[in-house]
């Protein structure tokens, strides 16, 4: 009987997938670049933040700045 309590639990209340903020953060980054190809540094990384935030993904500050550069660079 436990089964079909965990089974129906499973099914009302699924886990997140396990990829789901890298993914995230990859459509982030190409919205960003496609959106913004000439902005200024501060500018897409202020842009970064901000659809991050709204995602629910939390980065550090090191990390953003990474995202940053590979835009900023071409490499995004």
């Amino acid at each position: 009987m436990s089964d079909a309590q965990d089974g129906a639990a499973g099914a009302t209340d699924p886990a997140p997938p396990v990829e789901e903020p890298t993914a995230t953060v990859a459509t982030i980054l190409a919205e960003v670049r496609d959106t913004a190809p000439t902005a200024e540094r501060e500018q897409i990384a202020e842009m970064i933040r901000e659809r991050l935030q709204r995602a629910g993904v939390e980065l550090p500050d090191a990390e953003v700045e990474q995202l940053t550069t590979q835009i900023v660079d071409g490499h995004a």
